[in-house]
């Protein structure tokens, strides 16, 4: 998952927009990893296809 601002902000796996971590009300951990969530809407799409949306980032990370 993509930080910035010294760790404070998150990129959301779902939508792409950056969620304050320590504000956030949507976040659940999947595999051992937290995710961070703009809102329920994304939270929810992302457990509907929680490996999609893993490994969708994981690729990003490893094109990097």
């Amino acid at each position: 998952m993509e930080e910035r601002e010294y760790g404070k902000e998150i990129k959301d796996p779902v939508c792409g927009l950056y969620v304050n971590k320590n504000e956030a009300e949507n976040f659940s951990e999947y595999d051992g990893v937290t995710y961070y969530f703009c809102s329920l809407e994304c939270m929810n799409l992302f457990f509907d296809d929680p490996d999609h949306y893993s490994v969708c980032e994981a690729a990003k990370k490893s094109s990097e």
